[in-house]
């Protein structure tokens, strides 16, 4: 019989002696109670290796790279798609200038004394009559068959160029409108400047030219938009009105006191003056040119528009230029 060979894990065999004393029974369950749990954990290692890996697999939170127990291994997360820029809105353009035309007098007038003699409130704390039946050449040629044949011939040149037109009267048949009214409409109808059309009836027959009534106390803004006006008259070939000047500053005119934006009135011409007569009964070359000169100080005015800062609008930055020496 072959002898075993001595190993790791072997006991030796006993020496030939006295026989040792035998253990006592309950000496040998820890023995196998040690056995069965090695043989245990040899059957549940793999299992608790697999667990272990599958835990170290786990991605760390915030590390951006995944780690396990065969190594570490760094990869970049995913990067996110990037949010697409809206495009920028686009600016909305300033309102168009909004201009009040106020053809001065109206065609019934005359045949309504009572309703135009009836007082209204000047703007001065006193008061005026409603509205008058205006001045005419001394062939009849009317002063409110003028004002209106100007106006309403300007409406299709003046919204040409941009600007909108609101008128105090829609034709030459009624009565009034009052000359308060004639100043308030321009805010009731949130126009930017009010233009007062009108041509002028003195005694004399002698002077001649136009010129333009402000308030007394108006304000540089309305200055320098009268100024506009009077030098597109002058450059279409207008005289200025060789008695009144170029621009007559007045208390007593109820529309302008009563207007709260820009507001001029302009006498366009004498219409007792004979040369005037001429060019006022007849819509000759003449009265293309007081077309022209009005549109081209209008022009000139409402389009010095500047960018208009927070919450002011195109024609306030306008007026806001207009206030500048």
């Amino acid at each position: 019989m072959t002898a075993r060979r001595r190993g790791a894990g072997h006991v030796p065999l006993a020496s030939p002696g006295p026989a040792a004393p035998t253990a006592p029974a309950k000496a040998a369950v820890p023995t196998a109670l040690t056995r069965m749990v090695a043989t245990a954990a040899l059957a549940l290692a793999p299992l608790l290796a697999l667990t272990a890996c599958t835990d170290s697999l786990a991605p760390t939170v915030g590390a951006g790279t995944v780690t396990s127990t065969a190594g570490t291994s760094t990869q970049p997360s995913a990067t996110p798609a990037p949010t697409p820029t809206p495009p920028p809105s686009p600016t909305p353009a300033p309102p168009p200038f909004r201009l009040a035309l106020d053809p001065g007098h109206n065609g019934k007038n005359a045949e309504n004394p009572r309703i135009i003699n009836t007082p209204v409130p000047d703007g001065r704390g006193g008061t005026k009559a409603c509205n008058t039946v205006g001045t005419s050449t001394r062939s009849g040629y009317p002063e409110h068959e003028f004002n209106f044949d100007v106006a309403t011939r300007m409406l299709p040149i003046l919204r040409d160029a941009g600007i909108d037109v609101v008128m105090s009267r829609a034709d030459n048949d009624g009565i009034g409108p009052c000359v308060n009214e004639r100043g308030t409409f321009a805010a009731d109808a949130n126009a930017d400047a009010l233009l007062s059309i009108h041509a002028n009836g003195s005694a004399s027959s002698r002077p001649h030219g136009f010129f333009l009534m402000i308030t007394s106390d108006a304000d540089a803004t309305t200055k320098n938009f009268a100024t506009h006006i009077i030098d597109g008259l002058s450059d279409a070939g207008f005289a200025i009105n060789t008695a009144a000047g170029s621009t007559q500053p007045r208390r007593d005119i109820a529309g302008l006191n009563h207007a709260t934006v820009p507001a001029v009135l302009v006498e366009l011409g004498e219409m007792r003056n004979p040369e005037h007569a001429d060019l006022t009964s007849w819509p000759s070359i003449v009265r293309v040119k007081i077309w022209y000169g009005l549109w081209a100080g209008l022009s000139v005015a409402t389009s010095m528009t500047f960018a208009p800062s927070s919450g002011a609008s195109s024609s306030d930055s306008y007026f806001a230029s207009l206030s500048s020496p």
